[in-house]
């Protein structure tokens, strides 16, 4: 049965069209032409909205949007997408630091926690002398 909004809109895409996607421009109308589902076409996500809402309709289920039936076919996390703009962000406003000289930039990490709110806090990682990736180089001699 369908419980919840992300189900019904999973539902649709699942089942045998109740009604013929959209063909494309350049396809010949009518015959037995079968359109493969195009999430990057509007059309088709719309035609997946509208029989998500008349299901989500049928069972009672509420807050079935364009927004989310796009989120649901084309598979977005919405986590993904908040940390790209945060690293945009971030480093937007590194080069801010570094163009105009408006603050000192970002010596070497960042940290954000952002459970409870928007947190970040930089410092500068300590070198090992004896590390073999950031301590100081030693010649060494390989033998094969």
């Amino acid at each position: 049965s369908v419980t919840n909004v992300d189900h019904a809109v999973d539902t649709d895409l699942s089942l045998t069209p109740a009604a013929p996607l959209p063909q494309d421009q350049g396809s010949p109308p009518g015959g037995d032409n079968v359109v493969k589902f195009d999430g990057d076409n509007p059309e088709h996500v719309k035609w997946v909205y509208e029989q998500a809402k008349k299901r989500a309709e049928q069972f009672g289920i509420r807050n079935v949007t364009y927004k989310l039936t796009l989120g649901v076919v084309k598979n977005i996390i919405p986590a993904v997408a908040s940390t790209n703009a945060i690293i945009a962000a971030v480093s937007s406003h590194e080069c801010l630091k570094i163009a105009t000289y408006m603050a000192a930039s970002m010596d070497d990490y960042l940290m954000y926690l952002g459970e409870n709110g928007v947190y970040t806090y930089t410092y500068k990682n300590e070198k090992k002398s004896d590390c073999p990736v950031c301590g100081v180089p030693h010649r060494r001699t390989l033998e094969v």
